[in-house]
């Protein structure tokens, strides 16, 4: 096999790996964000923003595009501080990611 086969072979691995791991992280995010709206601590809250970050700029890259998208308009509303667009930016994430996957 050529290095750019290897290559290929690896990155579609790592795809692969990131879609099994993204249901899990997303319901993370939910849990986050629970543990957030109780706290309503702003370490709870920049945590939550955190996951969602990543999220966010590992999806498109990984070849969730949908789900990047998503995750950085929950992030926003994070931001914000808003707990009814996060609710509402999250079950699009969710819809995004049963779509993708």
């Amino acid at each position: 096999m050529s290095n750019e086969g290897d290559f290929e072979a690896f990155l579609a691995q790592q795809r692969a790996d990131y879609g099994r791991a993204l249901p899990a992280r997303v319901a993370g995010l939910r849990e986050a964000w629970q543990r957030a709206a109780a706290s309503r601590s702003d370490d709870d809250y920049r945590t939550l923003e955190r996951q969602a970050h990543s999220i966010a700029g590992s999806g498109g890259t990984f070849g969730f595009p949908m789900v990047g998208t998503a995750a950085r308009d929950l992030e926003g509303a994070i931001g914000r501080r808003d707990d009814t667009a996060i609710g509402a930016a999250l079950a699009r994430l969710e819809e995004a990611l049963r779509d993708a996957v």
